[in-house]
């Protein structure tokens, strides 16, 4: 499987797939993977080919993703816990209050 099929397979799976709970969190993981991949030069690519297969073969028979398909691929992805859990993410909230929009100085 090719890098755009990859893609392509992943965005054909989400079109039949995206909802329920086990549905939206293991493509939600997948879409991420993916990019993180592609980040550290494709040294996961089969794994996620892999598991690709594996979600779209299940999809195909059962018609959703349901919570014992989505366990079984978290446990392949296992091995990329490392890279992920390598990375820090900064959420830093903002926001701006106009003083004067709704407020006078008094």
């Amino acid at each position: 499987m090719k890098k755009h099929s990859l893609i392509e397979s992943y965005k054909q799976l989400k079109e039949k797939a995206w909802c329920g709970i086990w549905g939206k969190r293991i493509l939600s993981e997948i879409y991420y993977l993916i990019a993180l991949d592609e980040e550290n030069g494709l040294t996961h690519r089969s794994m996620l080919e892999q598991a690709m297969e594996m979600l779209c073969a299940y999809t195909e028979e059962n018609g959703a993703i349901t919570r014992e398909i989505a366990l079984e691929v978290e446990a392949l992805l296992a091995p990329m816990a490392s890279l992920v859990k390598s990375l820090r993410v900064l959420l830093v909230g903002h926001a701006h209050i106009d003083m004067n929009w709704m407020w006078g100085f008094q």
